[in-house]
């Protein structure tokens, strides 16, 4: 057992650094390998989620945050990084639901307070205005072009 967890450690530090040096792909791979030795280490699929959603593949970098929440649902980390992900995807009300377990965990996270009294006050807007859920077109007509996730108001 100690050596699986010399051995994670070891893969999942190699695969940072192959991804901060431009090798993403390898990266992942190594992810891969930490999953081989232990299905249920929720951190590499989030890492491996992350680093899907750094090259582009977000159907894949969904597929691994939703493993990695599923494994550990309580995760501050986990859940916060899903919920901005998927708000990003302009999936409000998920994202919102990740956001408020998040907030749940850790009550004093000023940041996701701040996402989710935003969000949940937008939604119900959405919703009234255009009869039906909040649709990208929908968001970006009620909110302008700003980007949202990385701080404007």
């Amino acid at each position: 057992m100690v050596n699986n967890i010399k051995t994670i450690e070891n893969l999942i530090s190699a695969a940072f650094d192959l991804k901060n040096s431009g090798h993403e792909q390898q990266a992942i791979d190594l992810l891969n390998d930490v999953i081989t030795i232990d299905p249920n280490y929720s951190y590499a699929y989030f890492f491996q989620g992350m680093f899907y959603h750094d090259i582009g593949d977000l159907e894949r970098a969904e597929e691994s945050y939703k493993k990695a929440q599923k494994l550990n649902p309580k995760n501050i980390l986990i859940n916060k990084i899903f919920g901005a992900f998927l708000l990003s995807q302009e999936r409000l009300d998920e994202g919102v639901y990740y956001l408020k377990i998040a907030f749940y965990e850790d009550p004093t996270d000023v940041e996701v307070a701040k996402w989710i009294r935003l969000f949940s006050r937008i939604i119900p807007d959405i919703k009234r205005i255009t009869g039906r859920a909040a649709t990208p077109l929908s968001l970006r007509l009620l909110l302008g072009k700003q980007n949202i996730i990385k701080g404007s108001n």
